[in-house]
Parts: structure tokens; C-alpha cells; sequence
């Protein structure tokens, strides 16, 4: 009996996400359906917004006998050391996977970093970031780059903490700390006293409204300026119109003053942004909109992911805390990877040697 690894293999790749033939269109959806930042809407926003008319992304798609077996979306990223294939993700990513069928082998990973290194043979640096570092797409990979001549170096990205739900929302809720609880009892009241009432938008009607909102409340926050504008509307329209967004909007009066965006897929529910109107901190409104939204999702879903960084504020709500990781692999038979090679070597010995010297009195 021959198995699917035994059949032929080909790949192809597309520039534009568009492009992409319907069966690897649908590879990237079912993925999606685990995540909603590995799917194909995500990056139909991504490539849309932040990678507009870019002549550097590709679109792998490996196949076997003809049928689609795994698609890695990367980009070309020109550096003064040369050319680095990358991930393609940026800031706004909180998880990177290729989609790819279950139990895709390490040969097929192999397949398709060769064929990287055989299209780009200036490329230096590959960097895929951030990962799940529990996942077969992350130890396969690694695994791919020692079989295709890339010499690897994993790296921490960043903590990610979520929540399991595990039982009714009263239950998990009278378990928060009694700071957290006093906070919301004391300042619902002062917050209606003062004319505030908060809103759940998840209807297409009521978006437009919402995003205008966050805009004002962006503004006057204490958060930097978008650095790519047209994101966060095309994120909030991509999957407003799907079902799967609520955007939190706290008022008093009429005017807004916090908000918070969440997408929600199957039994996971992602705490994607948020921001509040300084001038109004004094009634905890970021705090409140937290409450009614995790409320709201309790009963549909598995996990609330507050995806990236180990804010402080994050461990009041969530339960448990894991990692996301990234590596770097070089290519040795050239001059930058080399020097790149020996440079990541010292720095983590170098590293090793601090972390040791305390405890070994150095």
C-alpha cells in the first residue's frame, strides 16, 4: 500500500492572495477555523491593507498527485545584509502557521524550503514568527531546516495568556479577585450615575457607528497612531460582515469614551484591541466593557486569548499563561549567513555564560 508521501510532488506559488486556486483557498479557510489569523480572510485584510500592491508576497502551494497538501504565505524583505524570506505576518499578528493537511511530513516541509532556497538563491535569512512552539508546524519546520541546509536558531517572541472556560460565568466571575469585583461593583454605579450606558455592536447596521467611535477614542488615547490606518476598519468590516466581531463601546452621554474589539470563531474568542479615553479613567470603563464582553461570549466559547504581552491587567481575567516563539535560520554557504551563524552563536553562549554565573560564581 503507498501512502501520499510516495506520490509525486509539485509546488507553485502566487503573488497575490487572490490568485490562489480555490482548493488552497479552502486549505487556508479550514484553517482559519481553528484560528482566525491562519485563515483566508485574515489575510485578505493583511495583504490588503498593510501589503497593498506588494510585489513581495508569495504564496506557496505544495501538492501531491494534484492535491493541495500545505500553502505558506511569506514575503520578501530587501535588508542592507540581503534578501530575508519572512513569515508573512507583522506587529498585528499574534499567531503564524501555514495551512497544511493533518500529518504533512517533514519531507513535504523540506519540499518547500528547498524550493525557497532554489527561487531566492540570494536569500540569507529565513525568519517565521511568531508560533505556537508546541506545534507540529513549528517542530516541522525546524525540523525541514536542518534537512534543507538552513542552520536554525529559535527565539522567544512574546507571553500570550488566555483563558480556559471551564464553568458558568457566575461561578468564574465571583472567583476574581475581590479588587476586581469591588472595582466593577463601585464603578458600574458611579459610571450610570454620570449618564454612561455600554453597547455590544455586532450587527452590520451597527458597526459604522462603532468604528467611528474607536477612532474618537483612539485618538484621544495613550496609544500611538496606526502606523497602517486602513487595518483596523478592514479588519472590523472583513468580519463584521462574517458574524464574527463584537466591538464593546462604553458612552457617557454621547460621547465615547472606551472600546474594544473582539473576534470570535467556533469556541474561541480573541481580545484583539482596546484603548480608552484618558480623560474618563476615573470610571474604569475599560474595565467594565471587559466585564459585559466576557459575559456576553461565556456561553459559546472554550477560550478567551488575550493574545499578545504579559500586561499585568491580563492575569486578572485570564488562566493560564503559555509562549510564542519564532526562529531565524541562515544559509551557511554564504558571507551574510555565516557571519550571521557566528554572530547568534557567541551572543547565546555569551548569554548561557551570564545566566551561569551567579550560581556558579564567576
Amino acid at each position: 500500500m503507498s501512502s501520499s508521501a510516495d506520490l509525486p510532488a509539485s509546488i507553485q506559488w502566487h503573488t497575490r492572495l487572490e490568485d490562489l486556486p480555490e482548493d488552497a483557498r479552502h486549505l487556508l479557510a479550514m484553517a482559519g477555523e481553528r484560528n482566525i489569523e491562519l485563515g483566508y480572510d485574515w489575510y485578505a485584510n493583511l495583504t490588503g491593507t498593510v501589503y497593498k500592491d506588494s510585489g513581495q508576497l508569495r504564496f506557496y502551494v505544495l501538492r501531491r498527485d494534484g492535491a493541495v497538501q500545505a500553502v505558506l504565505p511569506v514575503r520578501l524583505d530587501a535588508t542592507r545584509a540581503g534578501l530575508k524570506i519572512a513569515a508573512l505576518a507583522n506587529f498585528y499578528t499574534a499567531l503564524y502557521e501555514p495551512a497544511f493537511v493533518a500529518g504533512l511530513p517533514v519531507s513535504d516541509w523540506t519540499t518547500l524550503l528547498k524550493a525557497l532556497k532554489k527561487d531566492f538563491p540570494r536569500a540569507w535569512c529565513l525568519w517565521f514568527s511568531p508560533m505556537d512552539p508546541d506545534s507540529a508546524a513549528y517542530h516541522a519546520l525546524l525540523a525541514a531546516c536542518r534537512e534543507s541546509g538552513w542552520v536554525s536558531f529559535p527565539f522567544f517572541c512574546f507571553g500570550n495568556w488566555y483563558l480556559r472556560v471551564e464553568e458558568a460565568w457566575p461561578g468564574y466571575f465571583q472567583k476574581r479577585a475581590g479588587a476586581v469585583r469591588s472595582t466593577v461593583k463601585r464603578m458600574s454605579k458611579k459610571f450610570a450615575a454620570a449618564g454612561g450606558r455600554l453597547q455590544v455592536a455586532s450587527k452590520p447596521s451597527e458597526l459604522p457607528q462603532a468604528i467611528a467611535a474607536y477612532e474618537q477614542i483612539y485618538a484621544r488615547s495613550w496609544k500611538k497612531p496606526e502606523p497602517h490606518p486602513d487595518f483596523i476598519p478592514g479588519l472590523i468590516d472583513t468580519f463584521g460582515r462574517t458574524g464574527q466581531l463584537l466591538m464593546g463601546v462604553a458612552w457617557i452621554g454621547e460621547q465615547p469614551v472606551a472600546s474594544q474589539i473582539w473576534l470570535v470563531q467556533g469556541e474561541r474568542a480573541e481580545i484583539f484591541k482596546l484603548a480608552y479615553d484618558e480623560d474618563f479613567k476615573e470610571y474604569s470603563p475599560g474595565t467594565l466593557l471587559t466585564t459585559l464582553l466576557m459575559e456576553s461570549v461565556f456561553d459559546q466559547v472554550k477560550e478567551v486569548d488575550y493574545l499578545i504581552g504579559d500586561d499585568g491587567y491580563k492575569a486578572a481575567w485570564m488562566s493560564d499563561r503559555r509562549e510564542r516563539w519564532g526562529f531565524v535560520a541562515y544559509r551557511p554557504f554564504s558571507l551574510q549567513g555565516s557571519l550571521a551563524i557566528a554572530r547568534e552563536a557567541v551572543a547565546r553562549l555569551l548569554k548561557r555564560l551570564r545566566r551561569k554565573a551567579p550560581a556558579e560564581g564567576i
